[in-house]
């Protein structure tokens, strides 16, 4: 007698083939987001095994949002925008994605809400890093939490896979925007630290 479930691995490609329209976008930013997220879902794969749930697509959605946390994370060390904390009015580097991602958040968090046991058992298969991040987005998505739209959980499944194609390229278009930048002023530091010795 053979497998009777599939792994997570085969789940998560199964998961890319039913969503094989955006992966097969017109415009090449799209394609290029979407599989940079099925990417995300791929490196955690493992723990979405751990966690063993009924909700593949809410699980693989999870994955995806952690991963785009992680990277909004890395573009907040780097100065570029700020993203945990309330951007000041007027600034330039306001994340506008961030309302969007919440909002997604929220509405996996709603679906999961009778995966408790779940939850846990993929958070503690979760890396450090990650599962710092799903503490943040837990925390920023509680129900008293003003940020939170009621509305989310009425959210259909192509808008979020949408919205985080969305989030996925604005993060990209921001890394690009500011790669050089970031390389020039590290080059000064560099060259300012060699000059002092």
């Amino acid at each position: 007698m053979g497998r009777t479930l599939l792994t997570a691995t085969l789940q998560i490609h199964k998961f890319e083939r039913d969503w094989q329209r955006f992966a097969r976008a017109p415009r090449k930013t799209d394609r290029e987001a979407f599989a940079e997220l099925c990417a995300f879902a791929h490196f955690r794969a493992a723990a979405i095994a751990h966690a063993a749930s009924p909700y593949m697509f809410e699980m693989i959605l999870l994955t995806m949002l952690i991963g785009l946390a992680r990277r909004a994370e890395t573009l907040e060390q780097q100065g570029i925008l700020q993203f945990y904390t309330e951007p000041e009015a007027g600034m330039d580097s306001a994340p506008l994605f961030q309302p969007t991602l919440l909002t997604v958040m929220a509405a996996v968090r709603q679906r999961l809400t009778g995966q408790k046991h779940e939850l846990y058992t993929f958070a503690r298969a979760l890396r450090r890093q990650d599962q710092q991040a799903l503490r943040a987005l837990l925390a920023l998505t509680q129900s008293d939490n003003a940020l939170v739209p009621g509305s989310a959980s009425a959210l259909a499944d192509e808008m979020l896979l949408t919205s985080l194609v969305r989030i996925m390229r604005r993060i990209r278009q921001l890394e690009k925007q500011y790669e050089g930048s970031s390389a020039e002023g590290l080059a000064n530091e560099w060259s300012a630290m060699c000059a002092g010795i």
